[in-house]
């Protein structure tokens, strides 16, 4: 028996990339709110008028406290789902990886069979290109789900960095 890495089961591969998936939405579920009070603390500040030079420095003051610790909890959780983005990037690529292991495995199985004398061990070759084909099928719709929910997630993360930095430069 050939030595080999430790492999995962299809279920684990299913788990990982539903809870990656599952992290992202969570983690833009709280930028988008981080993003929304922003957005009000702006907009509540370009609204006030004051009552006094001084009253209105310390409520302007409080304010603008208010819009740069809620944009640093923003950026904190900004960096956070990036590594989540990246974590589930090379899980990706360990997922594509394994296909193509498994692709080579059935080409392997393939170029076997053709070479038998006899019937006997072709029933349970032939089981052995299913279970390798089931495995490539999977390993082909996790990879694909992961690459679509990053890249869904790299979108939103797009547009909210982008809520959140308009009219400040940065």
């Amino acid at each position: 028996m050939a030595t080999r890495k430790k492999l995962l089961g299809r279920d684990e591969i299913k788990d990982r990339v539903e809870k990656a998936g599952q992290d992202m939405r969570e983690k833009e579920d709280i930028l988008d709110d981080d993003a929304a009070d922003i957005e009000t603390v702006r907009k509540t500040l370009e609204q006030l008028e004051g009552g006094t030079s001084e009253g209105f420095e310390k409520i302007e003051g409080a304010i603008e406290d208010a819009e740069n610790v809620t944009t640093e909890a923003f950026e904190k959780e900004d960096t956070e789902l990036e590594q989540i983005q990246n974590e589930s990037q090379e899980f990706g690529n360990e997922v594509n990886e394994s296909k193509e292991t498994s692709e080579s495995d059935l080409s392997k199985i393939s170029d076997a069979s053709a070479e038998f004398k006899t019937n006997n061990p072709d029933k349970e070759f032939l089981r052995a290109k299913e279970e390798a084909i089931r495995d490539i099928d999977l390993l082909k719709e996790q990879e694909e789900r992961e690459r679509h929910a990053r890249e869904d997630s790299d979108t939103i993360q797009e547009q909210l960095r982008s809520r959140v930095h308009k009219n400040t430069g940065g």
